[in-house]
């Protein structure tokens, strides 16, 4: 194999590494941000949870008010009674106006008594159909957590698969590029944003956007040796030396 194939060779793996490496990139991105998603997922169910937990206790809580008012409302009936009883034992005028006047004031007792507990009776009916609503709301979004918590785990489950797959990929793509070269594509894709190799484009080099030399275009073309970038060091390559089985040129930094 002659030093022109070799590194058109060793140029084409180089992009394919690199195209592999940015989508095994991508799905480790997306499998840290399933248990992010789950979680929002999770605060939306826990806010339904939290409005039905509230008319819940206020429903409660009017209805224990009113099994209160309730035995208050017996307990000024049967004090309005007694003193309806006692009438026939009033012997003077003044105890018998006296009388009058306390049995008005057990009756606006009972009645204002009524009043409240009527007023607790309607707002129970209103917060019993409020709860209704809100049981139904929770019951459908319990459903929803449920469906979407199943997807993501799913998606989470092929994510683990898909990345074993690429993993032996990118071995593979590794064991064939000369070991001096994969040393320099690792060092370089972790200081340039994971991009390591890029293609010229309108004489400029397209990972750091800097014209590049005429001489350094030139020799970049004739495709002899390995060459970077003189100003962000990044490996050239002319756009035509890419390999139909690397696709398109990888994505470039901005």
């Amino acid at each position: 194999m002659d030093a022109r194939s070799s590194v058109k060779d060793q140029l084409a793996l180089l992009i394919d590494l690199q195209a592999l490496d940015h989508r095994i990139g991508q799905q480790k991105d997306r499998k840290l941000s399933i248990p992010e998603a789950i979680d929002l997922a999770q605060r939306g169910l826990d806010a339904v949870q939290s409005n039905w937990m509230a008319v819940k206790n206020e429903a409660e809580a009017v209805q224990k008010n009113r099994r209160e008012k309730e035995r208050d409302l017996e307990v000024q009936e049967g004090k309005l009674e007694k003193l309806k009883n006692r009438t026939t034992e009033i012997k003077t005028n003044k105890e018998y106006q006296a009388h009058l006047h306390e049995i008005e004031t057990a009756k606006k007792e009972k009645d204002q008594v009524e009043e409240i507990l009527l007023h607790l009776m309607e707002q129970g009916d209103a917060l019993k159909a409020r709860l209704s609503e809100q049981e139904a709301l929770l019951a459908q979004a319990e459903k929803l957590f449920q469906e979407e918590r199943e997807k993501l785990s799913a998606e989470a489950g092929q994510i683990e698969e898909d990345l074993k797959q690429l993993e032996q990929e990118r071995q593979g793509l590794e064991g064939k590029v000369e070991k001096k070269l994969l040393q320099d594509y690792h060092q370089l894709k972790a200081a340039r944003k994971d991009l390591a190799v890029v293609p010229i484009k309108d004489g400029t080099c397209l990972g750091c956007r800097l014209q590049l030399p005429p001489q350094l275009m030139a020799e970049v073309r004739r495709n002899e040796k390995i060459l970077t970038c003189s100003n962000c060091r990044r490996i050239l390559y002319w756009p035509a030396q890419a390999s139909p089985s690397s696709g398109k040129t990888a994505k470039v930094a901005g």
